[in-house]
């Protein structure tokens, strides 16, 4: 069982994983259908699913934070590439 910092608790604590379906949402009607019958003729899973973290303590949901970038990092590369 995965242990996280929860940010409702103020500590870290066991974590369970719960896997829930991802809707996207990006795409037209028709892209939706072609893929949907693509994985029905190939076989593969209906749904596609992601990984979700609840606090065991609280029982809130975790949300990991993207990995910060600074703007001084960004600088140097957009230099370097020049």
């Amino acid at each position: 069982m995965p242990t996280h910092f929860c940010a409702a608790c103020k500590k870290d604590t066991a974590h369970k994983a719960v896997m829930r379906r991802s809707f996207n949402e990006n795409g037209s009607v028709f892209q939706n259908f072609q893929q949907v019958v693509s994985q029905l003729v190939h076989g593969s899973s209906y749904h596609k699913l992601e990984r979700q973290l609840f606090c065991r303590v609280c029982n809130k949901q975790h949300v990991e934070m993207a990995p910060q970038v600074s703007t001084e990092a960004v600088a140097t590369r957009q230099t370097n590439l020049a």
